[in-house]
């Protein structure tokens, strides 16, 4: 009986083992496929942004590569640090190598989404951020850019300007490109 419940016990880790190694091959066919639909959604976005956008992602990207830039009169919200100071279709922005956070004016941000209304407040109204403005020292607010999603910017209450940190420049070009 015994030799039989071995057997048993066997037949059984041979099936558990069959099923996990189906479930893993699945796991494997599911993440090529995610990786493949990320390829293309990046596809997309890079044929459907423009040179400027395309410009501000890749040297925002790679701040830390870039050796030859100047320091800006702003300091980053979040790291305290000089801003450096990069020029991106005619646009002096401050970027953060530390944090990769971007500091625009608000005319700046219209200039690379071609919209002046581009961020609301509505439902945030005096929802403090955890910034101050490095140009007047005041409490920056969170605002939600475009309507309907949820990426949340900080700008400042006097319109000294808007911080995006590390991924949010990203999002808002998508953002701005679903809109189109």
């Amino acid at each position: 009986m015994s030799g039989s419940l071995a057997s048993l016990a066997w037949a059984l880790a041979r099936i558990r083992q069959a099923e996990m190694n189906k479930a893993n091959k699945a796991l494997r066919k599911q993440a090529k496929k995610e990786k493949k639909e990320k390829w293309a959604q990046q596809k997309r976005l890079n044929s459907s942004i423009s040179k400027s956008e395309k410009e501000l992602l890749d040297q925002t990207h790679n701040l830390s590569r870039i050796e030859e830039l100047s320091a800006s009169s702003i300091t980053c919200p979040d790291c305290q640090i000089d801003l450096y100071e990069l020029n991106i279709d005619g646009q002096n922005l401050g970027a953060c190598n530390k944090c990769r956070g971007v500091w625009f004016s608000p005319d700046q941000l219209a200039h690379f989404t071609k919209n002046e209304d581009d961020f609301i407040n509505s439902g945030l109204v005096n929802r403090p951020s955890r910034f101050d403005c490095p140009i007047c020292e005041s409490q920056m607010v969170e605002c939600i850019y475009k309507k309907h999603n949820n990426l949340l910017i900080d700008s400042c209450r006097e319109s000294c300007g808007i911080f995006f940190e590390q991924g949010e420049v990203r999002r808002a070009i998508v953002l701005n490109n679903e809109e189109d």
